[in-house]
């Protein structure tokens, strides 16, 4: 599969450059795995590196299976959400991090 993952956190001490953001999520990303696991791998690894507030990750992808064989379906897209911290607790705090990504109610799917 392939697509796009969104990466927002609430730092406590620490803070990463968006360069390593990209590092940890293309680490993660390429091995074989399930977007599932591999949305909360990346919330969870970020919350245990940077010690932070809260993390809340979105992936949005094409899966090639869905295309290829089977349903044979183009535009499938999955979509997946992973919050730790502030972010499972609170709603407005997820709110915002969709729209500051453009990707609140009304946007998923548009880039």
């Amino acid at each position: 599969f392939f697509g796009t993952a969104y990466v927002g956190y609430v730092a406590h001490d620490q803070t990463i450059g968006i360069s390593k953001l990209t590092r940890l999520v293309r680490v993660l990303t390429q091995r074989f795995g399930v977007q599932e696991r591999m949305t909360h791998q990346i919330a969870k690894s970020l919350e245990e590196l940077l010690n932070a507030h809260g993390v809340a990750v979105y992936m949005e992808a094409d899966h090639l299976c869905t295309q290829m064989r089977g349903v044979r379906e183009d535009a499938a897209t999955t979509r997946t959400t992973g919050y730790r911290g502030v972010y499972e607790r609170d709603p407005s705090l997820r709110s915002e991090f969709f729209t500051l990504s453009g990707i609140g109610p009304g946007n998923q799917g548009r880039r």
